[in-house]
């Protein structure tokens, strides 16, 4: 099975569907924060996962250079949208 898991964050979904998929699945994990991929890395690496593939970037409907707008006080928080 493949799971793609859009905005990541820390990894919590990652890592459940990680476990779930076993040895012969995958999960595309998709994060464009730099502190939340960070996070994420360390907690694939932690929980000894090795079927999770890391996107560090954005989905959006077209193909364009966004900026993210971080959310500082919480970084799981930061999006595309304009506030």
């Amino acid at each position: 099975s493949i799971v793609v898991d859009i905005g990541a964050n820390a990894g919590l979904d990652t890592l459940l569907a990680a476990r779930k998929a076993g040895p012969g699945g995958r999960v595309i994990a998709i994060e464009p924060n730099r502190t939340m991929v960070e996070r994420l890395k360390f907690n694939i690496a932690h929980n000894d996962i090795h079927n999770v593939s890391l996107a560090i970037c954005a989905v959006g409907e077209t193909a364009t250079k966004r900026t993210l707008n971080i959310v500082h006080n919480n970084a799981g928080a930061s999006s595309l949208a304009t506030t």
